[in-house]
C-alpha cells in the first residue's frame, strides 16, 4: 500500500506529532537513549553543518514512499528534536527545502544532495541520523509506514513495526 499525501495529511512520515512529548501521550517508552549533549552533524561535501543543543528522541525507521524516494533507500532513519535546540552552524545558504502542500518538508544540501532534516511548516523538527557525527545517544524504537515498505526489503530486526504510525494509547 502506498501512502499518499492525503493519507499523511500534514504528518511528514511521523514527524509532526512525534516530538518528544508524543511518546508520553501515547503511553510509549522512548527507545534507548535520548541525549542532552550538543549533537553535531553535516552533509557529505561538508558545506552544511548543524548543531542540536538539546537531546534527540523518538528515533524511527520510516518506510513511506516519500522518504524512500528522498533518501534513495529502503527507509530513512530520523530522530526528533525540539526545534528551539536546532541551528545551522555553516552553509545555511546551501540548504534547500522540498515542502509539500501539507507543510511537511525535507532539508537537503544543494551542492551534494545529502538529506539532513525533516521540517514542519518550515521549522526543523527532526534530523537524519546518518548525518550525525558520533553517537547520537538514541536508537530507533520502531519501523513506521511498513505498509508501504519497499517490496524488495525484508525487515529483519525485532523492533516494533507499524503499517502507518504507532497508535495512540
Amino acid at each position: 500500500m502506498e501512502i499518499d499525501e492525503d493519507t499523511v495529511s500534514g504528518w511528514q512520515c511521523g514527524r509532526i506529532d512525534t516530538l518528544p512529548s508524543i511518546w508520553l501521550e501515547r503511553g510509549l517508552t522512548p527507545p534507548k537513549g535520548g541525549t542532552t549533549m550538543a549533537i553535531n552533524g553535516g552533509c557529505l561535501c561538508g558545506r552544511v553543518r548543524y548543531e542540536v543543543a538539546g537531546g534527540l528522541s523518538g528515533a524511527d525507521h520510516c518506510h513511506c514512499s516519500r522518504c524512500r524516494r528522498q533518501h534513495g533507500a529502503a527507509f530513512a532513519t530520523y530522530a526528533d528534536l525540539d526545534p528551539a535546540d536546532f541551528r545551522w552552524t555553516a552553509g545555511a545558504a546551501f540548504v534547500k527545502v522540498y515542502e509539500t502542500s501539507s507543510g511537511a518538508g525535507w532539508c537537503f544540501c544543494s551542492e551534494c544532495g545529502s538529506s539532513l532534516a525533516g521540517t514542519v511548516n518550515g521549522e526543523v523538527t527532526a534530523i537524519t541520523l546518518g548525518t550525525v557525527e558520533g553517537d547520537p545517544g538514541v536508537t530507533p524504537g520502531f519501523h513506521i509506514f511498513v505498509g508501504s515498505r519497499a517490496p524488495w526489503y525484508e525487515i529483519s530486526d525485532d523492533i516494533p513495526q507499524f503499517d502507518e504510525r504507532p497508535p495512540a494509547t
